[in-house]
């Protein structure tokens, strides 16, 4: 988990306290760009056997994200490397596993949430264009890209028209353009 708020949060400390960090983290250190007032760090864990699977491991990651609010969202696909730091604090506690039945259901809830989250967004197909564009707007935190994506098929479903599609698209990105961690 990278954890790189640049708040109170990331502070190593904090990060330790959480209680998935608490009990399964193996290794908590500041990264490269941590500062005492800018704190990042991340959180490692051993699994108690490999996951080769690439989709299940990008399941498992994605699920850890969602548990840790406080954690970069992007950082959940496989092939995304870290590396230490010179200098950096760490932590190392090589008794502590993450057991992969504990992400196994961690995986779970996190599933249940998404079906729920899109069960809600798309109780009715037949909205207005601004009633979607409304809505999306309501839960860009939630992902802007994905709910962007959501707005886009609303649209595509509605029979709107590329040039009309691409002026409620355009409001939609100026609403939410500084609403993530970058523009």
């Amino acid at each position: 988990l990278d954890f790189d708020t640049e708040t109170d949060e990331s502070r190593i400390e904090n990060v330790l306290a959480l209680p998935m960090i608490a009990d399964h983290a193996a290794i908590v250190h500041t990264t490269s760009s941590h500062q005492p007032q800018a704190p990042r760090c991340r959180a490692l864990f051993i699994l108690d056997q490999p996951v080769r699977d690439v989709a299940t491991y990008a399941d498992y990651a994605a699920a850890l994200v969602w548990a840790h609010q406080a954690t970069d969202k992007k950082c959940k696909d496989a092939a995304r490397l870290w590396f230490g730091a010179i200098n950096c604090d760490m932590v190392v506690r090589s008794e502590k596993i993450l057991p992969v039945a504990i992400l196994d259901i961690l995986a779970e809830q996190y599933a249940a949430h998404l079906a729920e989250q899109h069960r809600i967004i798309d109780i009715d197909f037949t909205i207005d264009t601004e009633e979607a564009l409304k809505r999306a707007i309501d839960r860009s935190s939630e992902g802007r890209n994905d709910v962007g994506f959501w707005l886009a098929c609303r649209l595509r479903d509605a029979g709107i028209d590329q040039a009309g599609a691409a002026g409620i698209m355009n409001a939609y990105q100026q609403t939410v353009r500084f609403a993530g961690d970058h523009e």
